[in-house]
């Protein structure tokens, strides 16, 4: 199943597969750093979008405490 989404920062209309929900893509038109959401309506897109590549960022690690402290 597709997932269609929209950059938040551009408008660019994007699509990628379910197994990129939740990933970090980087918006073709102007670099923004976008989660793909879960599968949403959204606006239709142009007949030539294309799929972009995911590029998953891990989060961040939390802090690490010192017991002995």
């Amino acid at each position: 199943m597709d997932v269609h989404f929209c950059c938040p920062k551009c408008d660019h209309h994007m699509v990628t597969d379910h197994t990129g929900i939740g990933l970090v893509v980087v918006c073709p038109q102007c670099s923004q750093r976008v989660i793909v959401p879960e599968a949403l309506p959204t606006k239709p897109g142009p007949k030539n979008e294309k799929t972009v590549a995911l590029n998953w960022t891990p989060p961040p690690a939390p802090p690490r405490i010192d017991p002995k402290k």
